[in-house]
């Protein structure tokens, strides 16, 4: 039987009101109190619609066998594996607030990271839909815990592909690139990640990393190959064994 102790400092979760369990409020769990066996936890964001500033000290375990708490976090169902880009030293950059830089550049900073793990675009946590309304298309996200800090990053995979090519190497951008490879059922995205560092343009597309990309149900696929401006040099093909005719009859 699981018992929250101090291994959840550092999570989100959300928390049913007392007066209306139906209403959520969302919250970090920023420490733990042995003796009293209770977190401290803080509003994880604030809305526009004039919410109020939470910090409380809870008792996450009691809340759990009341069924008044949820983990949103989606530490737990972060994948460690499946994709090239896990585990790859990255760097990208971020936007920081009050930034002593000069003007120009202020709000950006380089950051170093490895990627720890990603969502498919069908597991992503509810803290990474947020905001998002139930039609709108859903992309894997990638984790990329920073270097000697620690706070993690969620990037879309064009953003984890660009870090991952080491851009800041390249003068900050792949703009202007021939358009190499446009692999299709790209999977693990080993070989677009390959071209990348190679400095040649490419794009994945996978089920798994846009919930538009699937190739079974996407009727417009040929028509946008076939009408697009500057033509790729390789379109790439890994289709996976499968019976699905939708996809054995396209193909």
């Amino acid at each position: 039987r699981r018992c929250f102790g101090p291994e959840m400092v550092g999570r989100v979760i959300d928390v049913a009101h007392t007066e209306d369990d139906k209403k959520y409020f969302r919250v970090h769990v920023a420490e733990y109190d042995l003796r009293s066996r209770k977190h401290r936890v803080e509003s994880y964001s604030i809305g526009d619609g004039g919410e109020q500033e939470v910090v409380a000290w809870l008792d996450l375990e009691g809340l759990r066998v009341l069924g008044r708490l949820e983990i949103v976090d989606g530490q737990d169902n972060l994948r460690r594996s499946g994709h090239a880009l896990v585990g790859e030293e990255v760097h990208f950059l971020a936007d920081q607030e009050g930034a002593e830089d000069d003007v120009e550049h202020r709000g950006e900073r380089w950051r170093g990271a490895r990627i720890v793990g990603w969502w498919p675009q069908e597991m992503l946590p509810p803290v990474a839909v947020e905001g998002h309304g139930p039609d709108s298309a859903r992309q894997a996200i990638f984790v990329a815990e920073e270097t000697g800090r620690g706070d993690k990053w969620q990037l879309t995979l064009n953003d984890a592909m660009l870090a991952a090519a080491d851009v800041k190497q390249q003068g900050g951008q792949l703009a202007g690139q021939r358009q190499a490879l446009f692999e299709v059922f790209a999977g693990s995205c080993e070989l677009s990640l390959a071209f990348r560092r190679a400095g040649a343009a490419s794009l994945c597309y996978d089920s798994a990393i846009d919930s538009t990309q699937d190739f079974a149900s996407d009727s417009g696929f040929v028509g946008r190959l076939e009408e697009s401006e500057k033509p790729w040099d390789i379109v790439h093909f890994a289709p996976p064994e499968t019976d699905d005719p939708r996809i054995v009859m396209r193909l």
